[in-house]
């Protein structure tokens, strides 16, 4: 969960949430982003941030009950080799591409990271048949690079803004510095209109938005009592406005 305090409570949005988020910004990509597994790739970005563990084990409460931000929760090493296998296994099951990306997402997670010796196996493993998968699939891997930069930067992008990261005053924020070595910045105009520099887009101007869930009660028993708050909480419909400039 993405969450965040405010006067009221909390604004809380679910990870698959973002994703959707993510995949809208993927559909606005001027047409030389798009690959020949455009779907794929956009169905990859969607579900990037799926797999997460169910409520019920208090994944989602800190220690005084509140709801936990994902940047808070902290993952035992058997539990995060478990959902990296369930990720790509799942995405492997959709199409070869969308394994590809998201092995590609795991590694990127991990890689520089200590972990299990079994992850650090699965991710040897992606490694070594990628360069064959790409081969069947008629790519190479400067296709596989440039669809993850896509993921990634569209990653990026929706949680700047499901976090309400954007900064006051018109000052710029990176988003990611893609693998060609090109920077791209976003901020936030005066009249709430979006910018990003250089521009990606087809359009000069569109709109996108997200579900976000209000809960007004500040603590909670456990998960259980912290899903039924959120089935029943308030949903607002929160939209962006990107304007080239």
């Amino acid at each position: 969960m993405i969450v965040t305090n405010i006067e009221s409570g909390w604004e809380i949005v679910f990870q698959p949430s973002h994703g959707v988020l993510a995949g809208s910004l993927a559909l606005k990509f001027a047409d030389e982003w798009q690959g020949r597994f455009w779907v794929e790739t956009v169905a990859a970005i969607i579900g990037h941030d799926d797999e997460k563990e169910d409520f019920g084990e208090n994944h989602y409460l800190t220690e005084l009950g509140a709801p936990r931000d994902f940047t808070l929760m902290a993952m035992d090493d058997e539990t995060r080799f478990h959902e990296a296998k369930r990720r790509t296994g799942n995405a492997y099951r959709k199409h070869t591409w969308i394994g590809l990306l998201q092995g590609m997402h795991v590694e990127f997670l991990y890689d520089d990271q200590d972990v299990l010796p079994e992850l650090r196996e699965l991710m040897d493993e992606e490694k070594k048949h990628r360069t064959r998968e790409l081969r069947l699939l008629g790519l190479n891997k400067s296709d596989l690079i440039r669809g993850y930069d896509l993921l990634r930067w569209c990653d990026r992008c929706s949680l700047i803004l499901c976090q309400s990261a954007l900064p006051a005053g018109g000052r710029r924020l990176e988003i990611i510095t893609t693998s060609d070595k090109t920077r791209y910045e976003i901020w936030q105009r005066d009249d709430e209109s979006i910018g990003v520099a250089p521009w990606p887009f087809a359009a000069t101007s569109f709109s996108v938005g997200a579900e976000v869930r209000i809960v007004k009660q500040l603590a909670f028993e456990n998960d259980l009592e912290l899903a039924d708050a959120l089935e029943g909480a308030e949903r607002d419909q929160r939209e962006w406005t990107f304007r080239k400039s």
